[in-house]
């Protein structure tokens, strides 16, 4: 069952999550995993969890970027989805940086369909 890495600033499920936890809810293909975004410590427990995808809630801060780019650099097969009160500006940046998708906090239902085919196209990992 392939696992998505949800990485919180909060370390609790703030309102994002429990949005992002609805719309996942129906889909039983994915187990989620919560964990709280310690900076680089985070990139530290996804190795550990061997995720499929990693979803990142983010201020909307270039600065925060260091860990999604950590997360290309060590585990360059696993997609990274940023959820932030997004500007153009700061999409701009992530994309540039390695992050495959950015979305609104309003766009929570996106990442699901997104999510299902950023699964679909890794190659099959006895692991996961």
């Amino acid at each position: 069952m392939p696992k998505v890495l949800v990485a919180c600033r909060a370390g609790t499920r703030c309102q994002c999550c429990d949005d992002l936890f609805v719309y996942f809810e129906p889909h039983h293909e994915f187990q989620l995993c919560l964990i709280q975004n310690e900076g680089l410590r985070t990139v530290e427990l996804a190795i550990e969890i061997q995720p499929n995808l990693v979803v990142l809630l983010l201020e909307p801060e270039p600065e925060r970027l260091v860990v999604a780019e950590a997360f290309k650099l060590l585990m360059p097969e696993v997609p990274v989805f940023i959820i932030a009160s997004t500007t153009w500006e700061f999409e701009k940046e992530a994309l540039a940086r390695g992050v495959d998708a950015v979305f609104d906090r309003g766009d929570i239902r996106m990442v699901i369909e997104n999510a299902k085919a950023a699964i679909e196209r890794q190659p099959i990992n006895s692991e996961n």
